[in-house]
């Protein structure tokens, strides 16, 4: 058994995705074709802790969204507002409301922040961040992100570019 588990770490360690998940790694998502300029611009950031996703407004929604998603986060009886403790690293969590979901066609969970405006969400995207979630002052879940600030540029790029036009 020592041995397969050995073998197993080994080929875990050659695994090129397994190694870019452990390191960390941002990930943005283009516009679809028929998305008004400046529209739908997504961008996450992807770790074995899970999934942060930053995105701007969409048709007729002019906020923005931060979401985490991931394999430790309770799952919700239903769909909908809950009270979760955000805390942006500073050790003071702030009580907010977020939609807690199950992500479609997934098992794995979301909590989602709605930021009230694309400007208010890239103005808080850090270079290095780290964020804890809890629910009734029990964390739940964790995770870090890197190279924030190359992320904000592409995804502001983005977003302008519909006040472009």
């Amino acid at each position: 058994m020592a041995q397969m588990l050995l073998s197993e770490k080994a080929k875990l360690a050659s695994d090129p995705n397994y190694q870019r998940f452990r390191k960390g790694f941002w990930q943005h998502f283009d516009p679809g074709p028929d998305a008004k300029p400046g529209d739908n611009c997504v961008a996450a950031y992807g770790n074995l802790q899970g999934i942060v996703t930053l995105a701007g407004p969409a048709g007729d929604y002019r906020r923005a969204l931060m979401s985490f998603t991931g394999p430790g986060l309770p799952r919700p009886k239903k769909d909908g507002l809950i009270k979760v403790g955000l805390d942006g690293g500073d050790g003071k969590p702030t009580t907010v409301r977020a939609f807690h979901y199950l992500t479609p066609g997934t098992e794995l969970v979301t909590i989602a922040f709605a930021v009230p405006s694309a400007q208010a969400m890239l103005g808080g995207i850090d270079d290095r961040a780290h964020y804890r979630l809890l629910i009734d002052n029990k964390q739940v879940f964790e995770i870090e992100w890197h190279d924030g600030h190359q992320a904000r540029d592409k995804l502001r790029r983005c977003i302008e570019a519909g006040s472009a036009s």
